[in-house]
């Protein structure tokens, strides 16, 4: 007995239904699960992650090691330089390079912005967990003293987390939004000399950081224009 043959389904029309049951849209939906931004967030970390952390592997001794640079330019920063006045305003402003305080904005970009910047909160989102998992990856492998006194390995000083997530959303918004790019790198960086004005890192730590930032900002911004062309 001869098959009957397939109906074509019509021009604009859902798709068959798969072996679940499910029209191919929705089955689409069900097997990411996940908002978009988390999606972005997960793909690509993978080499990501290894790369950074064999780079870590390969600096290690150095970064441990004592060195003039790191020396004398945090005795600029955190002692030449000292002021009350200014050194108030670093300790504040310093918690603008918080991964929380980055991530919360963040969000409420992409919650309350309108397309371009709701996007842009979205992809920045995506650079700072993926850039400061890194970090984290990296504190924990080369567990550097900070210059301030004993701490944790989770916070051990290299590379500096407020540098790495502050350039990593600077550079996020400076592709999307080349106009703001001068004033995103610049709250960027002095994120990052208000790190040694305090004298929480070495010198080492912060350009460390600002590059793994650099860098995770990149990816995801490559990302998002392949995951969503035009926005």
């Amino acid at each position: 007995m001869r098959a009957e043959p397939r109906a074509l389904a019509a021009p604009g029309a859902a798709g068959p239904a798969l072996e679940t049951g499910r029209p191919a849209a929705v089955q689409s939906n069900v097997d990411t699960g996940r908002p978009a931004w988390v999606r972005l967030a997960a793909r690509r970390w993978r080499p990501a992650a290894a790369l950074a952390l064999l780079a870590a592997v390969c600096v290690a001794p150095a970064a441990r090691a004592e060195n003039s640079f790191d020396r004398e330019g945090l005795k600029f920063f955190h002692q030449t330089l000292y002021n009350p006045t200014v050194h108030d305003f670093m300790s504040a402003y310093t918690e603008a390079g918080n991964g929380a305080v980055l991530l919360a904005g963040c969000g409420a970009l992409a919650l309350l912005g309108h397309d371009s910047l709701a996007t842009t909160g979205k992809v920045a989102a995506a650079a700072t967990l993926g850039a400061g998992a890194l970090a984290v990856g990296i504190k924990l492998l080369v567990d550097r003293p900070r210059p301030d006194g004993p701490n944790t390995r989770w916070e051990s000083s290299f590379p500096s987390g407020h540098a790495t997530c502050s350039f990593a959303v600077a550079t996020v918004v400076a592709r999307r939004h080349p106009r703001a790019a001068p004033w995103a790198y610049a709250a960027a960086t002095l994120v990052g000399i208000s790190r040694l004005y305090l004298g929480r890192h070495w010198p080492t730590d912060v350009l460390a950081g600002a590059a793994l930032g650099y860098a995770s900002g990149r990816l995801a911004v490559w990302e998002a224009e392949r995951q969503w062309p035009g926005r």
